[in-house]
C-alpha cells in the first residue's frame, strides 16, 4: 500500500497519516523539525525560516497532545543555524557585530526536553556549510529520513 506524498515548502509543516509521508528540501539556514507518533501512525514536519519559536512549540504541542504521552514521539531536527559552544546559550553574531543573541539550537533543546521528549536526534550544524538538509517522514515505513544535499560553492 502505497499512499500520497506531500511536499512541504520552505515557511510551511504538514500532519500526514497512514499511509502518507512528507518531504522538505534546501533545509539550509533554516530549521527542519520531523516528529513521528508511531503509535498513532502520524507524522509532522515543519521547514522554518529564522527562529520560529511558535511555530514549533506549537507543532510539538500539538504532536504531545495528540499522542498523550511525549515518550511515545520521535523528534528530528535538522539546520545549519547559528549555534554557540555546547551549553552555551549565548553567542557572538560577527557578521552582525558583537550583538549577542539566543543561540536557538540550545533553546530548540531545552524547549523539547522540558515538555517530556525524550527521543530527540538532532542534524544541527554550524552555518556555514556547503550543503543543506532533505527531510521526510513517512508514516508508512515509520520513519524520519534526513539526508544531506550537497551543492558547489561559487
Amino acid at each position: 500500500m502505497t499512499g500520497k506524498g506531500y511536499v512541504v515548502e520552505m515557511g510551511s509543516w504538514k500532519k500526514v497519516g497512514f499511509p502518507d509521508s512528507a518531504i522538505t528540501r534546501g533545509i539550509g539556514s533554516c530549521l527542519g523539525i520531523a516528529i513521528l507518533n508511531k503509535d498513532e501512525k502520524i507524522g509532522y514536519l515543519g521547514h522554518f525560516i529564522g527562529y520560529p519559536e511558535e511555530e514549533v512549540e506549537f507543532i510539538a504541542d500539538l504532536a504531545i497532545k495528540e499522542a498523550g504521552n511525549p515518550g511515545k514521539l520521535e523528534v528530528i531536527v535538522a539546520g545549519n543555524m547559528p549555534v554557540s559552544l555546547e551549553g552555551e546559550d549565548i553567542w557572538i553574531n560577527i557578521e552582525f557585530g558583537n550583538r549577542a543573541e539566543i543561540d536557538y539550537n540550545a533553546w530548540l533543546r531545552r524547549m523539547l526536553r522540558e515538555r517530556g521528549i525524550k527521543n530527540l536526534f538532532e542534524y544541527l550544524l554550524v552555518y556555514p556549510v556547503n550543503f543543506s538538509y532533505e527531510m521526510e517522514v513517512d508514516t508508512e515505513k515509520l520513519l524520519v529520513d534526513v539526508r544531506e544535499e550537497h551543492y558547489e560553492e561559487n
